[in-house]
């Protein structure tokens, strides 16, 4: 081999070591694996959720540094780091305020993924809506949809009953249960107002005089009436009179007696 081939061999060599180093190094740059990551964050975000531009009712979509957010409090995209991009309105608390993630959720107890989230926030709203006689809480994505309750499975995005035509009941947007006595929060509080006294039996009766519009949920003894001390504290919250109504457990001490 003559000594012109070689040194052009070397020098090709060299060439090609140069190349790869110069390649290892740009893409070990932060910037190169922020790109990366930011790539490999929307790949697994498509495999986590059925459309990446969906956030939460009432949340917002931003971007930062390329990743997809949701937001319902104070929007500050151009923030130092990704928790200072979103912070609560005045009074936004617990499930109130939304900060989540369209990619995979973030390291370190970062952002949550919206459906990790939107799982915990139905499984919260099922805990304060839903009766024992239906369990299962489910909600529309987007939109002003309050959610509703089903006595069988949601389907699996959790927007709706499973089976359509299955006994379920719809969360009220009047914050009066006792005007909605279909609603969830209204089978929910009969519920919670636990068995009547011996003797009883339940009823629900409609309210008389300033109760009326209401209906009122108590026992009966087929002479007198009388209601749970929930439901009466509840009349009372809501600014009603309860005069004249009487409580179950003053009926279960004067039957005892």
């Amino acid at each position: 081999m003559s000594g012109s081939l070689l040194r052009q061999l070397l020098v090709g060599v060299l060439l090609v070591a140069v190349v790869a180093i110069l390649v290892r190094t740009v893409l070990g740059t932060p910037a190169i694996r922020r790109i990366t990551e930011n790539f490999a964050n929307a790949s697994a975000a498509a495999s986590l959720l059925n459309t990446s531009t969906v956030c939460p009712s009432g949340s917002q979509i931003y971007m930062y540094e390329g990743a997809p957010y949701c937001c319902n409090g104070r929007l500050n995209p151009d923030a130092d780091t990704v928790g200072a991009t979103c912070r609560p309105m005045m009074g936004q608390t617990g499930s109130a305020f939304v900060f989540c993630t369209l990619g995979p959720t973030a390291p370190g107890g970062g952002p949550k993924n919206c459906l990790e989230l939107r799982a915990g926030l139905l499984a919260a709203e099922q805990e304060r809506y839903c009766p024992p006689q239906m369990p299962n809480f489910a909600r529309a994505v987007g939109g002003d949809d309050p959610g509703r309750c089903c006595s069988g499975p949601t389907n699996s995005a959790q927007t709706d009953c499973a089976d359509a035509t299955g006994p379920s009941c719809a969360v009220a947007t009047d914050p009066n249960e006792f005007k909605s006595p279909q609603s969830c929060q209204y089978l929910r509080a009969v519920s919670d107002a636990g068995p009547c006294p011996t003797g009883y039996t339940a009823l629900t009766t409609q309210g008389q005089g300033g109760l009326t519009g209401l209906t009122l949920y108590g026992c009966t003894d087929m002479g007198q009436n009388c209601y749970p001390a929930g439901a009466l504290a509840r009349l009372k919250e809501l600014g009603y009179d309860t005069t004249g109504l009487t409580a179950c457990s003053a009926a279960s001490a004067s039957g005892a007696a």
